[in-house]
């Protein structure tokens, strides 16, 4: 209900098991699941894969690069070790589109993102015009 959308993104990994990954000015961290209250949900990989995607995770977590001495805001952040995973990953088409910023956004993090924005508009306006909202969407997928 308070999302500015002039806001930035962040973006993480979670494990087969919901373990968030995630690297940030901090560096890599591991397990702040509660800080992720309010987010989007982009599946990926089917169930046979989590195997495969906890190891890959494992990998590319292990690499030395992502330390907060290497963060870099604009270039090197956390869409940076998402795109590292899922190029790894080997997985498709989900693969594929992680070789280029442009086209993974274009093709995952747009269209989730616009039925987001459209989906906050009409909770906006309902609660404008005096509806009462219950409940929560924590477990909406988009």
């Amino acid at each position: 209900s308070d999302y500015p959308s002039c806001k930035d993104l962040h973006i993480a990994v979670t494990s087969a098991n919901g373990q968030v990954v995630e690297f940030d000015s901090a560096g890599l961290q591991h397990g702040r699941t509660d800080m992720w209250q309010q987010c989007l949900v982009v599946k990926g990989a089917s169930r046979p894969w989590t195997e495969h995607w906890d190891h890959t995770l494992q990998e590319v977590s292990l690499q030395g690069c992502w330390t907060k001495q290497r963060y870099q805001e604009d270039n090197f952040n956390c869409y940076s070790f998402v795109l590292e995973f899922l190029q790894r990953l080997n997985y498709s088409s989900l693969s594929e589109s992680a070789r280029s910023r442009t086209q993974f956004c274009q093709d995952y993090i747009v269209p989730r993102t616009t039925a987001a924005g459209k989906y906050i508009s009409l909770y906006r306006r309902l609660q404008t015009a005096g509806f009462y909202i219950h409940g929560s969407s924590s477990n909406t997928d988009w």
